[in-house]
């Protein structure tokens, strides 16, 4: 950016502020009066305006004194390297000061503007120094050095505006990206899930038939041993009864013999019967353990994918369990 010289900005504020009271009170000013027109009662109206004339000079002398010390506290915050300091005063004055006066002004301010946003990257800087810039071209037009200055900073703006605004379209477009990707891949996760719960389900349905068929086989064998049982305790009682015949010498050896055969159809009764009771009852209690445990590991597989929940993860005999 370029900025004009300071020595020559003052000067030109300095001749600026200094006509306003002169010009003010040359439009105000009448054509002379006739000679012999005054009486006392115009002589004490000549006082009272002389009065406001020089009440007016003095508000006009302090509000000089006030523009320039608005531009020298900016003109201090800038060659400090403090830019937004010098802004406040200097648009301060811009904001006083008649349209007239206010062409040094747009460049001062378009100037500290933009290396205000060159050290806080507000973007807010840079849209007043474009509208500054603009105006300047309005008020120089007609000034081929002061338009081709003004327009070459302008043209810096725009571009570093543009590459602001270039930068927010990539970073929502690659927001939006992601965003995409990251719908993708929730969605792609939803389906592997609902796969999951599909052979999860299927799963729960097979052990179901698995609990049914291992507690019909556990069953049978518990029924099994029971009869066993009875066949050992019936064996036992014949061979009480086969002592007592021994003892008994009226007892024929036909009767012996048919003591013999029974107590041996119970103990074979209680071997066979406890052999297929034991062998269906622990093949109906693995069956059941299998699918519990292959059941627990496929609801554990589905509940890693799924957002926290309560767990339910099946019983030894398929009752649910929630913690």
């Amino acid at each position: 950016m370029v900025l004009v010289r300071q020595s020559q900005l003052i000067l030109s504020l300095a001749v600026a502020l200094m006509l306003l009271p002169v010009l003010a009170r040359a439009s105000e000013s009448s054509g002379p009066s006739e000679p012999g027109e005054a009486d006392g009662e115009d002589l004490v109206l000549s006082a009272e305006e002389r009065a406001a004339a020089d009440a007016e000079a003095e508000a006009e002398a302090i509000e000089r004194e006030r523009r320039f010390e608005l531009y020298d506290r900016g003109s201090e915050s800038y060659d400090a390297g403090d830019y937004a300091g010098a802004i406040e005063p200097w648009q301060e004055l811009y904001d006083t000061i008649p349209l007239r006066d206010k062409t040094d002004l747009f460049t001062q301010l378009a100037d500290a503007h933009w290396k205000a946003y060159q050290t806080d990257q507000e973007q807010e800087h840079l849209d007043q120094a474009k509208a500054m810039l603009e105006r300047n071209l309005e008020h120089t037009y007609g000034d081929e050095d002061a338009q081709r200055q003004t327009q070459e900073q302008l043209d810096a703006v725009e571009a570093e505006l543009q590459r602001l605004e270039d930068a927010r379209v990539q970073r929502k477009l690659e927001e939006a990206e992601r965003t995409a990707v990251a719908r993708e891949q929730a969605r792609r996760r939803q389906e592997d899930l609902e796969q999951r719960k599909a052979k999860l389900d299927e799963k729960r349905r097979r052990f179901g038939v698995r609990v049914k068929v291992g507690g019909s086989l556990a069953g049978v064998g518990v029924a099994s041993l029971v009869t066993a049982v009875v066949g050992m305790g019936l064996g036992e009682g014949v061979d009480r009864d086969g002592l007592a015949f021994d003892d008994d010498p009226d007892v024929s050896e036909e009767e012996v013999l048919v003591l013999e055969r029974r107590g041996r159809a119970y103990n074979q009764l209680a071997v066979v019967t406890g052999a297929i009771g034991g062998a269906l009852a622990i093949s109906g209690v693995t069956v059941i353990v299998v699918a519990s445990l292959r059941l627990r590991r496929a609801t554990g597989e589905v509940q890693a994918q799924a957002p926290a929940q309560a767990r339910v993860v099946p019983g030894i005999l398929g009752v649910e369990v929630r913690f």
